[in-house]
């Protein structure tokens, strides 16, 4: 994995669990010292961020966790209602019957797992 991978995992993992909360600054400095990389592949992983809409950028103040309005989110999650819905529909019309005994097997093992003491 390469350094710019990285950085951009361990940065877009800590946003979603919430170690950087929206909002906050990410400096360059800490978070390569941090990740004990050069700030050359923390750079490219704040960009990859950005065009992801994850990372707000400012021109001379640097990047902040991008923040998101009750509106906004609801829309994403709509749209991500939708698009799971009709990923599921086009998978389950091409789902060999093997597949099926995989994930019926997979099934039990998870009701047996959640009835265990």
């Amino acid at each position: 994995m390469s350094s710019v991978e990285v950085a951009y995992t361990a940065l877009r993992d800590g946003i979603a669990r919430g170690e950087h909360a929206a909002g906050s600054r990410l400096r360059e400095e800490d978070l390569a010292a941090t990740l004990g990389l050069s700030r050359t592949p923390v750079r490219e992983a704040l960009r990859r961020l950005q065009a992801e809409g994850l990372v707000e950028v400012e021109p001379r103040r640097g990047a902040l966790v991008a923040t998101w309005s009750a509106d906004e989110l609801d829309e994403i999650f709509e749209l991500r209602a939708l698009v799971e819905g009709y990923g599921a529909r086009r998978a389950a019309a091409r789902v060999a019957d093997a597949q099926v005994g995989l994930l019926e097997e997979l099934c039990e093992g998870m009701e047996e797992a959640v009835a265990a003491p």
